[in-house]
């Protein structure tokens, strides 16, 4: 496959996917119909959580997803790779970063289901 370096998605600078998902996650509203403020409150937490968490690995995922395979590369195109990069270190860091995704999604899963069962004081 001769070509693929021209379908490499533009990855965003860290900051830029990190203040957009904080952007997007203080929009989340709670779920209609609680009336408890303390669990409207926990509940909003959650989901706030929970979509920064998505706002954070959907592009990451979109990255592993759409680098291309070395394996899939062109003899050329692969030896470009090992030539600029070193041995191995194209992997690496497509690894680290699905590593990184799977990360945000397990501590944010972990976190947004404490912030729903959190007790506050004395209710």
């Amino acid at each position: 496959m001769v070509g693929a370096f021209q379908k490499i998605p533009m990855v965003m600078p860290a900051t830029d996917i990190l203040m957009s998902a904080q952007r997007k996650s203080r929009n989340v509203p709670p779920t209609k119909g609680i009336t408890n403020i303390a669990k409207r409150e926990r509940n909003k937490g959650a989901k706030q959580l929970d979509a920064l968490m998505k706002e954070l690995s959907v592009p990451l995922r979109t990255y592993t997803e759409n680098f291309p395979r070395r394996r899939d590369l062109h003899p050329y195109e692969r030896s470009l790779i090992e030539l600029t990069f070193g041995e191995g270190y194209y992997e690496k860091v497509l690894g680290r970063v699905d590593a990184l995704r799977k990360k945000i999604t397990s501590v944010g899963k972990q976190h947004a289901s404490v912030c729903a069962k959190v007790s506050l004081g004395a209710n």
